[in-house]
């Protein structure tokens, strides 16, 4: 599997779900590269049933270089988004290097792809079923109404997908603080699952999952047990609750699509505990020469959706700033740009209030998870 955005706890429910029903061995952490899928498949044991495969890429050629050693079955694409154009330079490129996955599938696999994704259109078609590998898609709609679970649930009305392709279809119909019931249908069938997590992008994930069960002939109405006892790998929206501050660290990696569907869930979150929005965010590296743009469209994008702090660090922090502070109400909310990453929890413990939910997003080589724990030890001296 590869794609984006999500490819980390996608791998991570498909190992919870499907391990319901088969022994799986999946890729640890990030090893997603020419060293770390071989030293995955190098841990496959004679009672191993199924392997999960993180791909990752840096430019073309490579994920079929991976794909080639893996030789999988079933090939994931989770999204297309502007990650790596440093490289690659364009969207469509991104697209091109992601279905490289789609054409080293088995030619009697599978493929599991958004729904909705028109840059991987051509390759699902020529790559896909023009060369005679089933295709299934995946999809969350909707928005779930914020209401403490338990109270009779109106079944929503779906359909599947249009045209040829099974479609896998999430719809999350009611959530409360710390939890969302999840409507899941397929072809033959549907079923409920209550989600230990709210945000969207869990949910999107969530359903992508459950297209690759589908896709491997495992009974969803089974594997969709598995996602109370999903296990994420670090760094990836954790959520620490210590000395009055709800803590987001979603450090591990940053890119614009990812940055705004974390902001979305940092204001879901501070409605759900009626606290402060609070962002920290780091550059997002590899975006070419439109970096700048990507960057202040950050900056709108979280005082458009009504985040109340924002604080930037890296070498496009006053870009953010100053197109936060453009858009964002005067006198309300307040923006700074950061220099100082190893000693920003101390600047930061001045500012914080109890009740605030903060968020710390970045591209990886940042090492905003300094700041994370850098508040966490400090929040806990005050416990």
């Amino acid at each position: 599997m590869t794609g984006s955005i999500g490819k980390t706890g996608t791998k991570d429910l498909i190992r919870a779900m499907a391990g319901m029903e088969r022994v799986v061995l999946a890729t640890e952490s990030n090893l997603n590269n020419e060293i770390g899928v071989p030293l995955t498949l190098l841990q496959i044991e004679p009672s191993t049933e199924i392997v999960v495969v993180e791909m990752g890429m840096r430019g073309l050629g490579q994920i079929a270089y991976l794909a080639d050693i893996a030789e999988p079955d079933v090939g994931v694409i989770t999204n297309v988004a502007p990650v790596h154009l440093e490289l690659l330079g364009t969207l469509e490129n991104v697209a091109q290097a992601k279905a490289e996955l789609i054409l080293r599938t088995k030619p009697d696999g599978v493929v599991v792809v958004p729904r909705d994704c028109r840059a991987l259109e051509e390759w699902v078609e020529k790559a896909g079923r023009r060369a005679g590998r089933r295709v299934v898609r995946f999809a969350l709609e909707g928005a779930a109404e914020q209401e403490p679970l338990g109270r009779e649930v109106v079944e929503p009305v779906v359909g599947h997908a249009e045209g040829r392709d099974p479609l896998i279809l999430g719809h999350a119909t009611v959530c409360d603080a710390a939890r969302c019931l999840l409507h899941v249908t397929w072809p033959e069938g549907e079923a409920e699952v209550t989600t230990p997590f709210t945000a969207r992008y869990r949910l999107e994930n969530t359903v992508a999952a459950a297209a690759v069960c589908y896709a491997a002939q495992l009974s969803l109405q089974h594997c969709l047990h598995g996602v109370g006892g999903v296990v994420f790998t670090p760094g990836r929206g954790d959520e620490y609750e210590v000395g009055g501050l709800i803590i987001l660290d979603d450090t591990y990696n940053a890119n614009p699509e990812a940055v705004a569907m974390a902001l979305s869930g940092l204001m879901e979150r501070a409605r759900q505990v009626g606290g402060r929005s609070v962002a920290i965010l780091g550059d997002m590296l590899e975006l070419g020469a439109d970096a700048g743009l990507y960057h202040a469209q950050i900056g709108h994008k979280a005082a458009e959706m009504g985040v109340e702090v924002l604080y930037a660090v890296g070498e496009h922090a006053s870009t953010v700033v100053e197109a936060y502070e453009s858009v964002a109400p005067h006198g309300v909310a307040k923006a700074r740009a950061l220099v100082d990453i190893p000693g920003m929890a101390n600047e930061l413990k001045l500012s914080l209030k109890p009740g605030d939910v903060v968020l710390v997003k970045g591209s990886r080589r940042l090492c905003l998870e300094q700041v994370v724990q850098g508040l966490l030890s400090l929040a806990r001296e005050e416990c």
